[in-house]
């Protein structure tokens, strides 16, 4: 071939690029930006709606604070009904509310609920701080599928997540399915200690409020999440070598470890024995409350029989709780402490105990009782000691601690079990109360 051959050639050969370009990008670019964000509304609209049984959304108010499981269901007549259960907007009730929805797509292509939603808009209510929550409803879609969408809330930048809800999910039962995970974990476990691990990575960290805190290099960071049934989410991926993404864990089966789904080498335990974690509490400023749920029916009939007898002389027992309180040198003293009333006034009376919490063995013993519990003391006995006597009878014995609940994660609910009678088991919860 002679080089004026070749060069006819490849001058056709490019001619022809050039016009295969242009075509593509006529394609590309013959429909304007106004109608590109209709087309993408259209297509949002559809996948919202093409939802029999709603929508998960895990809606963080703002990227560093706890996270909440919303469920929404999104009509084609723009109304969308919106289910919760927490303490913030629903008083940790159950509850639905229907309001409006729509796609905004002025600029971007935005999900906003654009009628007074309680369940949701108090997240972004400025409240009496003028702060509130630092929530959004209003979210930019990043990413949308008929099964997913990938959103950024508008004001704060927080990123929230959104899964299409499987067939036949009945909605209260679900936040059921919160509320048991949350039992096996966090519920009632402020500043609980955990230990989490994640190859060279060993940190602490202390729960509260839908938080994990650690301190690194003197800095603390905040990990915010959201529960779902059976598992829990954070926000940021948990810190990890490796560069694993570290964002979703569950249960293990003995409730002994909360393992990421992605590599099951990365978890959290708890820091505390059973024993362990009774003195904690005790140091957090807790009364371990005795409930009759998890108590042997021997016992229970014994602190009916008190009861009844208090009351037959116009006494009426509300609680009893073992407690510590400050004394006047600045230590502890640890009682049993009942709260009761006679004739409408109210007292607070209690017996001085001894506490010893040693080999993951519990001990109450008897020491003497306050003039602040006599009044009741005199209607059970005939003498203060007698009186006396029927309480530390049942309350004070040496313990073995162990979870009411059978999680290892979570102790807020113990059982004691005596050492000399292994049919003698009291419930106790830790409740925070000032005395």
């Amino acid at each position: 071939m002679n080089k004026m051959k070749k060069s006819v050639l490849i001058l056709s050969a490019l001619v022809m690029v050039l016009a295969s370009c242009s075509r593509e990008e006529g394609n590309l670019f013959d429909k304007t930006a106004a109608e590109r964000l209709l087309e993408q509304r259209a297509q949002a609209i559809t996948y919202l709606t093409d939802a029999p049984h709603g929508w998960e959304m895990r809606y963080f108010p703002s990227p560093d604070a706890a996270g909440y499981a919303l469920i929404c269901d999104f009509k084609a007549d723009g109304s969308v009904r919106v289910a919760a259960k927490n303490q913030i907007s629903s008083n940790n009730s159950y509850k639905t509310e229907t309001s409006l929805w729509d796609i905004d797509y002025t600029q971007s292509v935005t999900l906003t609920f654009n009628s007074y939603n309680d369940l949701l808009h108090i997240f972004s209510d400025p409240l009496s701080d003028g702060i509130g929550y630092n929530g959004d409803y209003e979210f930019v879609i990043l990413q949308s599928s008929p099964d997913y969408f990938y959103l950024k809330s508008k004001k704060r930048g927080a990123y929230i997540d959104m899964f299409k809800l499987n067939e036949g999910q009945d909605w209260e039962a679900y936040f059921e399915d919160i509320d048991y995970f949350n039992a096996l974990t966090f519920s009632g476990n402020d500043e609980a200690q955990f230990t989490y691990i994640g190859y060279d990575t060993i940190l602490t960290m202390t729960y509260e409020d839908g938080t994990l805190t650690y301190s690194r290099n003197g800095a603390d960071t905040v990990l915010g999440f959201v529960l779902t049934p059976g598992a829990m989410h954070f926000y940021n991926q948990s810190p990890t070598a490796n560069g694993i993404s570290a964002k979703d864990f569950v249960i293990n089966e003995d409730t002994s470890k909360l393992i990421c789904t992605a590599d099951n080498a990365i978890y959290f335990v708890s820091e505390f024995t059973p024993a362990d974690y009774f003195n904690f509490k005790f140091n957090k400023g807790a009364l371990w409350s005795y409930r009759a749920a998890g108590t042997d029916a021997t016992t229970n009939a014994a602190i009916e029989a008190i009861k009844s007898d208090a009351a037959a002389k116009g006494a009426t027992i509300h609680n009893i709780n073992y407690a510590r309180r400050k004394v006047n040198n600045g230590d502890y003293a640890y009682i049993l402490l009942v709260n009761y009333d006679v004739e409408g006034k109210l007292f607070q009376g209690y017996l001085n105990l001894r506490y010893t919490n040693t080999a993951n063995k519990i001990t109450f013993r008897y020491r003497s009782a306050d003039a602040s519990i006599e009044p009741l003391l005199l209607r059970l006995g005939s003498t203060t000691a007698e009186g006396a006597a029927r309480l530390t009878d049942i309350f004070c014995d040496t313990f073995t601690a162990s979870s009411y609940s059978g999680s290892k994660l979570n102790l807020v609910e113990m059982v004691l079990t005596s050492t000399t009678d292994a049919n003698k088991v009291i419930q106790c919860v830790a409740d925070i109360k000032s005395l």
